[in-house]
């Protein structure tokens, strides 16, 4: 028992400010990758079988991702520095690396819903 009253007194005294382990930090940042990924190729699915075309299609891409990031928010109650160095960053880098997978679907759905 004694083993269970440490871990859960050296829980308690984690503190923000404290430097994080480069494991967890990049953990962290696969798993949101992970989470955009998935929002990306099902935000294309949904667009092509919409038919959006030109800014439409864009924006709906812009309106996904900004609904992705609300949910990780949530999730992380609003406070995402504890789990990541430079949050601004990676959500910058998150919404640039993922365009080319919306548009592959994007393009792919459409051309198999509208065109054939």
């Amino acid at each position: 028992m004694g083993l269970m009253e440490e871990e859960i007194k050296t829980s308690k005294e984690y503190t923000p400010d404290e430097s994080l382990a480069p494991e967890i930090i990049m953990l962290n940042s696969r798993n949101l990758h992970n989470c955009f990924v998935l929002t990306a190729i099902c935000g294309g699915m949904v667009a092509g079988i919409l038919g959006l075309t030109g800014l439409e299609g864009l924006y709906f891409y812009l309106v996904m991702f900004v609904l992705g990031m609300l949910a990780v928010l949530v999730r992380l109650k609003f406070s995402p520095s504890p789990y990541f160095r430079s949050f601004g960053q990676t959500v910058v880098g998150e919404l640039t690396a993922h365009i080319l997978s919306y548009l592959l679907f994007w393009v792919i759905f459409h051309n198999l819903v509208n065109i054939y």
